[in-house]
Formats: C-alpha cells, structure tokens, sequence
C-alpha cells in the first residue's frame, strides 16, 4: 500500500533573505565597531595615564631627594631611570605607534626654560602648572623637553610638542600630582603659563665673534691668542701643536649659555690628517688656564679624518644642560690624545648657545 507524504518539503534561505540578513549585519557594525574602538581607546587612555602617574611619583621623589628642586631638562628621563628603576613601558603610551623607551620617551617635561631646575615653592599653582605630557616627538625624541622654537613664547613651544593621540585629545600630569586629558582645543599656550617658573629661554644658535687662548708650545711656553675667530667655515679656528699636553679656552663673555659643540678634523692638508685630535675633555666654568678644573662637562671623541676631502667630526653634540661659565676649556685626554702621530690639531670648533 502506498503512502504520500502531507509535511511540506524543507527549502533554504532566498537570495534576498540572504541580503536582508546581511545588509542587518552591517549596519550593527557600522554602529557598533565605532563603539568597540572608542573602548579599547579608553583603556589605552587610562593605561597611559597610570604610566604618567608612576612618572609624577618618581619625579616627586626625585625633587624630594633633591632639595625641592626639579631636575635638569635634558637629564629628567635617565635620572628618573636610573634613581628610581623607571623601565619598560612606563616609558610607552600603548596608543602611540612608535616603541619608546627611558632614553626616547613618549611623554615630555615641561621644561627647557619652564620647569627645568626650580624650586618646587616657586610654582605658584601646582594644580594649575603641567609638569609631564603626552609627546609628538617634536624634531628629536630623544630630546624629551620644551626645546624653544623660533618666533614662539616658551609656552607656545610647549603647546606644539603635545600629542592629541587620545580620542583627539591629550594625557598630562600636573605639579601636585594629578592626571588628565584635555581636548585638542585646550592644548594652548595659556594651559603652560602656570609652569613658566624658569627664565624665559632664547632660540638656540651657533655663536660668533668668540676668541680663544691656547697653550700650544711645550710645557715651558706661555698662553697665546690663537685665531680670533671661532666657527664655520674659512675664518673658523686652525689649531694644530705638536704639544699633546696643551689645552685651548674659548671666551664666551659673560652673558651666554652654551648648549652644544661640534670639533671638527678638517681634511684639508696632509698635516692635519696626521695630526688628528682624538679624545678630549670638555669643561665650561670661569676659570682661566688649563688646570684646577671641575669635572669635565663632557668627553667627547672626534672621528679621524680620513683624506683631503673628507672630514672627521664629533657632530653637533648637546651638554647635558645649558652651561653658564665664561670660559669654555678643550683639553686631550692623556693617552687619547691623537691618532698616533706627534702632536694634535683641530681645524674648526663650532659653539652653540644662547
């Protein structure tokens, strides 16, 4: 006997079913992604900020430990590293797309001519005054710090390193302690001028017009006026001696803050090939003469020069922070002091300041 079937035969999802399904889909990503990423956005905000306020921690700390005093501009980061064990990613913002470490943060101080060592009594409103924020990168990174920029307040300078990397907004960290963010529009100049504590900076430069004394002849011999002239190009200082014992002083005068130097081996005759200076101390206070110095600024090793054409150079190389004595003092390193001939020269001495 035959039986026939009355349940309906199963049949799949139509082309235009499909579409609807789809199209729902879509529309519930294109509103919820938005959602998802302004999330993940705000937990890599706080996490930055937790990563701002273990800096303020150290950084009080540091002032602290320091006679109540901020440190240097250029020294912050490795002294917050190296006194208080600040490593990884306290340095890093998880937003930022570059890795950054102690030595090329992704925060700055605001300092330079701001924070940079004054007394923390001296800043008048603390809540007011921002001391560490979210960093673009500015020309350098690992240059950490209001840097003065050419026909801009020191406030200015400080509103243009700030990275609205947050949801348009930025991440900062104020003088007594507490963090937050701030839309792009708040990032002004008038947001730094409660931290604007310090003298107000001047741009950076190379200095001109300098003399230099050297004593370059035997022990026996006395200082002499070397060229009067120090910088670039065909009037800059050709200092050569077959004394590896001598030294060479730059007068800076009285009012000038000298910030970076570049020794230069220029390749100009075979003597000054030969004569190559290597390795020297560099100090800058008010004494007179090549001894009874402090510790050296810097010590700084300059490349030999390796033909006619071609020069040996240290590159423009900063001071640790700006330096206030009148004298700057270039002398060889005993047992560095050339490239193994008889005496040394130096062919240009570039001085930077203010």
């Amino acid at each position: 006997m035959c039986f026939r079937s009355s349940a309906r035969a199963k049949r799949g999802f139509t082309l235009i079913e499909l579409l609807v399904v789809i199209a729902i889909i879509a529309i519930l990503a294109a509103i919820l992604f938005p959602v998802f990423a302004k999330a993940r956005e705000k937990a890599r905000t706080n996490s930055c900020l937790n990563n701002l306020r273990q800096l303020a921690l150290a950084m009080m700390m540091y002032v602290q430990d320091h006679d109540e005093s901020f440190p240097t501009a250029k020294e912050w980061n490795g002294e917050l590293a190296r006194q208080y064990g600040l490593t990884g990613k306290v340095w890093d913002c998880p937003t930022s797309s570059k890795k950054c470490t102690a030595t090329s943060p992704d925060y700055f101080f605001v300092a330079g001519c701001l924070l940079s060592e004054v007394a923390l009594g001296d800043v008048t409103n603390p809540s007011d005054a921002p001391m560490l924020a979210d960093f673009n990168g500015g020309e350098d990174r690992t240059q950490a710090y209001v840097v003065p920029k050419s026909a801009m307040t020191d406030s200015e300078s400080a509103a243009s390193y700030v990275d609205t990397r947050h949801n348009a907004g930025a991440n900062l960290v104020y003088v007594d302690g507490h963090v937050g963010w701030l839309p792009k529009a708040a990032i002004i100049a008038g947001l730094f001028d409660p931290s604007a504590i310090g003298p107000a900076c001047t741009v950076e430069s190379q200095l001109s017009g300098l003399t230099a004394t050297a004593k370059d002849g035997g022990a026996a011999s006395a200082p002499r006026l070397v060229d009067s002239i120090i910088e670039a190009g065909p009037a800059a200082l050709n200092w050569s001696t077959g004394d590896i014992t001598s030294w060479i002083q730059i007068d800076m005068g009285t009012t000038r803050k000298i910030t970076a130097i570049n020794i230069v081996n220029v390749g100009t005759s075979i003597p000054y090939i030969t004569l190559s200076m290597k390795t020297v101390d560099i100090y800058v206070d008010n004494i007179v003469g090549g001894t009874g110095h402090s510790a050296a600024a810097m010590r700084v090793t300059v490349p030999q020069t390796t033909s006619e054409t071609t020069n040996g150079t240290t590159g423009k190389v900063n001071l640790p922070t700006p330096a206030t004595g009148r004298y700057l003092t270039i002398q060889p390193v005993p047992g560095q002091e050339n490239y193994g001939a008889a005496g040394i020269a130096a062919n240009e001495i570039q001085v930077f300041g203010f």
